[in-house]
């Protein structure tokens, strides 16, 4: 069975959070990039939300529908909701 290596670079406080800046992973079958990363946050004990994070791939925003094997990195970090008052 052929597998693909998929990279996951955490950005700011993910990485922190993810306990590695770099996290690879070795995928049998063609998933989504939220199933990957679902399965990478449970690992961790993490809780996940699709709306929380935002994922790219050579600057290029990445929907998390699409399928992983299409990768061989991609780069993730977390959305700040809110804002700063004045």
């Amino acid at each position: 069975m052929e597998t693909n290596r998929v990279c996951i670079e955490a950005i700011g406080s993910l990485a922190q959070q993810l306990g590695s800046k770099r996290l690879c992973r070795e995928v049998s079958r063609c998933m989504s990039v939220e199933e990957l990363l679902s399965r990478v946050f449970e690992e961790k004990s993490l809780y996940f939300d699709r709306g929380d994070v935002v994922v790219y791939h050579r600057g290029r925003v990445v929907d998390l529908d699409e399928d992983v094997c299409s990768f061989d990195e991609i780069v993730i970090t977390r959305l700040v909701r809110g804002g700063s008052t004045l």
